[in-house]
């Protein structure tokens, strides 16, 4: 059931939250083990009166779990909200069905409300703590899908979706930048683990800035020595396929603190790479995505964008969400 909601959810809401989808089964599992140990299986003879008793202690967070769901998805995922429609048929069904239950039901509470209570009243208080906690956080993906749709995109056809991919994440990065290192840490992976979930429909588009004058005309002055040195290496290598350039931007990330234009030369003539042969021309073609980055009114690094839209300061969480969104 967690699979098949999570079918439905990501392409709806750009998340899953499956311990909210499986509350249902967790309430009676949780419920009847304390109903077992507390108040022994005297009452399975009569299995309405157990029932009842079940429904009615997990029916506080079966309600807030249906007003999570209408808020989620309107009421367009049935897995999710079916298991807490099927807790309060068989509330109603066991409240209804005979007298003599409910008056079972009463005698339980009188004889057994000592032992009972505060265990119910402990985990039923938990678990609406726990389901509404999750509700928020999908709510909060919710606002930052329907957010996402109404931003402004850049009309550039680099940095758009394309006939075949229906994302482009798109970063202009410096490879001595200590920030593009940690959001290279924080997104990258993320981004490759979307595009192989969904093959041929999301691409990652890397664009050099680097914040020296050697091969960047926007900036006043060099603040990164080595940079322009370590965007050829990568270069060059990425000319070997997409695999050998990830690998040569991990390497300089992974040794940004020693990186300097004999490392990015040691690297890739490591490799087999014409590293000075080829300098000056990789160095010229650097400068198309600097033009590129004026377009785009970046300024500094790192800069991502998702169809066009600007990424700000976002945590993974939300650079997925609106991947998702995007995906729908």
């Amino acid at each position: 059931m967690i699979a098949l909601c999570g079918a439905v959810c990501l392409p709806l809401v750009g998340s899953t939250r499956p311990p909210t989808e499986s509350a249902g089964p967790v309430e009676f599992l949780a419920f009847s083990f304390i109903l077992a140990v507390v108040v022994g299986w005297r009452y399975l003879h009569d299995p309405l009166t157990y029932i009842l008793v079940i429904s009615c202690a997990a029916l506080p967070s079966a309600l807030l779990s249906l007003y999570n769901d209408a808020l989620t998805d309107g009421w367009s995922c049935v897995t999710c909200y079916l298991p807490h429609v099927a807790l309060l048929a068989c509330f109603s069904t066991a409240a209804t069905s005979r007298r003599d239950t409910r008056e079972a039901f009463v005698t339980l509470l009188r004889t057994d409300r000592d032992k009972l209570g505060t265990p119910l009243l402990v985990t039923g208080l938990t678990l609406v703590a726990v389901l509404a906690a999750f509700g928020a956080v999908m709510e909060t993906d919710v606002r930052l899908a329907h957010w996402a749709r109404a931003q402004p995109r850049l009309a550039l056809p680099q940095l758009a979706a394309t006939a075949g991919h229906r994302v482009t994440v798109a970063v202009f990065t410096d490879y001595q930048c200590p920030y593009c290192k940690k959001r290279h840490a924080e997104y990258d992976g993320l981004v490759r683990a979307i595009a192989t979930a969904h093959p041929g429909q999301v691409q990652a588009e890397t664009f050099d800035f680097p914040l020296s004058t050697e091969c960047n005309h926007s900036v006043a002055a060099t603040i990164h020595d080595a940079a322009c040195a370590a965007a050829v290496a990568v270069r060059l290598a990425a000319e070997a396929g997409p695999t050998a350039g990830e690998a040569a931007a991990d390497y300089f990330f992974q040794h940004q603190d020693n990186l300097s234009i004999g490392m990015a030369r040691t690297y890739a003539t490591g490799v087999g790479l014409d590293f000075d042969g080829r300098y000056k021309a990789v160095i010229g073609a650097i400068g198309d995505d600097v033009r590129l980055a004026t377009l785009a009114h970046v300024h500094g690094t790192p800069a991502y964008f998702v169809n066009g839209i600007r990424v700000i300061n976002w945590t993974p969480a939300e650079l997925r969400a609106v991947i998702l969104e995007e995906l729908r």
